[in-house]
């Protein structure tokens, strides 16, 4: 499967191993960076497509372990739905 994403911040380079998270920041893959398009490396707020990332689906994202902590990284709460998204049919 090919991810492709913007990088938030932090650099990646050739060789950096990445985890595939899933929504409950439990690992669902891993995989290492072999090839980034023209250069060694790409810095934050580049867009990459990344390949390799195995046993990994939809809607994840892409980390470096490294750096975190003990506590590893923390999943972003959830906001409600802010767009009311009602459609109605025509009235005559």
């Amino acid at each position: 499967m090919l991810y492709v994403g913007r990088i938030h911040f932090g650099i990646l380079r050739v060789g950096d191993v990445l985890w595939g998270l899933d929504a409950e920041v439990q690992k669902v893959g891993e995989g290492k960076v072999k090839k980034i398009f023209a250069r060694n490396a790409a810095g934050a707020g580049e867009i990459v497509s990344v390949a390799g990332v195995k046993n990994a689906g939809v809607n994840i994202t892409l980390v470096q372990m490294e750096g975190w902590g003990e506590e590893g990284p923390k999943p972003l709460p959830v906001r409600p739905q802010s767009i009311d998204n009602n459609k109605h049919g025509n009235q005559l």
